[in-house]
């Protein structure tokens, strides 16, 4: 008797506004909560796990994996929300749970959202053949984590009633600082991202900017290397390339060549007339070579001039000089062959006694 009256003296104790018995009632309540969420939870991984083991995509994979990350702090939350309903009726406690569950809440956000940030980029990257590509992609993926990790803590600083307006001043201030004593090195990492996105030449693509020309060796995160005609190693700054006109070889399927050619004035009209067709024949004859035109195009100073237009159906820039200089050959035989001469700079002087 003696000692149940001592056991109902400590059940009746009050506790910033509650009972001692109110608190054994909440945390018994809590363990069968616990015992429900591991059983529910065990189930959903065992359901996920038998879909994900029966399908190719590793979509389901990714929601198991999220589960299992997560599973403690949704715990926690429902924990707590269920002490906020029943035990807080003390400003301490109200405070306290309120500070918990937004705490719990946007930890919860950022790291569902982390999650699956993390998922999709991965997914673009393996999608990827370049390294460089992958590259940006990953750096896009931390550059959007770490926007949702200082969201997050404005709006947790928020939630405790701070103003951040004051915190965002002075975040703004030293960000404007940073971004003047960094702004090279940001300006060739944004012009990075915008040569991955915007996709104006890629790795193998020779192209020609300003002066210099080569082949595109690499895309890096502040410079891109190009190897020129001549071997040395090209490295130009993305910054300067996207401010620059590129001119891409590498985009283009066919290369189009003209031929001015010049006959003397003793060409005869039958030689001349056969010319045009002559040149036609030549070009069909070439292998990788569209024929497109050839005129007797006007009398110059020292020649009778004619003009050969044609393709050369590739952007290989050494199949094009191979074929520019078949048909070369190929012109100079059919002139030899028809007795006409090529045309070159004279001058007839007439002297007066």
């Amino acid at each position: 008797m003696f000692m149940k009256e001592i056991i109902q003296y400590i059940l009746d104790l009050p506790l910033f506004s509650h009972s001692m018995e109110t608190y054994l009632i909440s945390f018994g309540w809590i363990v069968a909560l616990y015992i429900a969420f591991r059983i529910t939870v065990a189930a959903l991984v065992k359901l996920l796990t038998l879909v994900s083991d029966k399908t190719e995509t590793d979509f389901d994979d990714s929601i198991l994996h999220m589960v299992q990350r997560t599973k403690w702090w949704v715990f926690a939350l429902i924990a707590f929300g269920y002490i906020k309903l029943t035990l807080v009726k003390s400003e301490v406690l109200t405070t306290t749970a309120n500070g918990l569950l937004d705490v719990l809440s946007i930890l919860l956000f950022v790291k569902v959202a982390s999650h699956w940030l993390e998922y999709f980029i991965l997914k673009a990257a393996g999608r990827r053949t370049s390294e460089q590509e992958r590259t940006v992609l990953h750096l896009v993926g931390k550059g959007i984590s770490i926007i949702l990790w200082v969201l997050g803590f404005l709006f947790l600083v928020s939630s405790f009633g701070y103003n951040i307006s004051s915190l965002l001043t002075g975040l703004g201030v030293g960000g404007i600082a940073v971004a003047l004593a960094v702004q090279n090195i940001l300006g060739d990492l944004i012009s990075c991202l915008s040569i991955y996105l915007d996709k104006p030449f890629k790795v193998g693509d020779f192209i020609t900017v300003g002066s210099h020309m080569g082949t595109v060796k690499s895309i890096g995160l502040k410079t891109t290397r190009l190897t020129s005609i001549q071997g040395e190693e090209i490295v130009m700054s993305n910054k300067k390339l996207t401010e620059s006109d590129v001119n891409n070889f590498g985009k283009m399927k066919k290369r189009r060549a003209v031929i001015s050619l010049g006959v003397t004035y003793d060409t005869k009209l039958a030689q001349m007339r056969k010319i045009p067709k002559g040149l036609s024949k030549i070009i069909n004859s070439i292998e990788d070579a569209t024929f497109d035109r050839a005129h007797f195009k006007e009398y110059s100073d020292s020649s009778k001039d004619f003009e050969l237009v044609f393709f050369v159906e590739s952007k290989d820039y050494y199949t094009y000089m191979d074929r520019l200089e078949e048909v070369n050959l190929e012109i100079q035989k059919f002139f030899e062959k028809n007795k006409i001469d090529f045309a070159f700079p004279t001058r007839t002087v007439h002297m007066k006694r």
